[in-house]
């Protein structure tokens, strides 16, 4: 009986042999989290610049339905597709804006719209197409190029290149 119960014990593992395990890794010191940059896709957005210090003064304000966002120290910039924004000027929404695709560098504050970019002024119910047009902010500027068509109350206008200010207000044809 003493032998048969050996033999099952060493059968089972439980004989003299030495189990190594794997080494643990040493605990480190914890390391400063760094994020150098960061990219990001995502669906169904919505997206506020605001006015730095100054947290209720929004700047730019839009949906997308998709988006692509790069950010590193330098800054962030983001690229979007079908658009639909609002441009605002010290704090207040003046011009809607849509377009097939933007792109937008927050550090230069600037907006770039292409693929047939329509805007309508809030203000004077102005309104714009052309092929492409960039915003930027801190000039309250809007240069819109590419079969320019603005049309108002009482005027139509159609250039190839033409300056305006955030609001549809007033403008500088640049080309005929």
């Amino acid at each position: 009986m003493l032998v048969c119960g050996c033999v099952w014990f060493s059968m089972a593992g439980c004989g003299t042999q030495q189990v190594r395990r794997p080494p643990q890794p040493r605990e480190s010191a914890p390391q400063p989290a760094r994020l150098p940059s960061l990219q990001v896709e995502t669906e169904a957005l919505r997206l506020t610049w605001l006015e730095p210090g100054t947290p209720s003064q929004t700047v730019w304000e839009a949906t997308v339905p998709r988006a692509e966002a790069e950010s590193a120290q330098a800054g962030a910039t983001g690229v979007f597709e079908n658009v639909r924004c609002v441009l605002y000027e010290k704090g207040k929404p003046t011009t809607d804006l849509r377009a097939g695709q933007v792109r937008a560098v927050q550090k230069q504050w600037r907006v770039e719209a292409s693929g047939g970019v329509h805007a309508y002024s809030r203000v004077n119910g102005v309104r714009l197409q052309a092929k492409e047009v960039i915003w930027l902010a801190r000039q309250n500027r809007l240069i819109a190029r590419g079969d320019v068509h603005i049309t108002g109350k009482q005027f139509n206008l159609r250039a190839q290149q033409v300056e305006l200010d955030t609001a549809l207000q007033t403008m500088r044809v640049l080309s005929p």
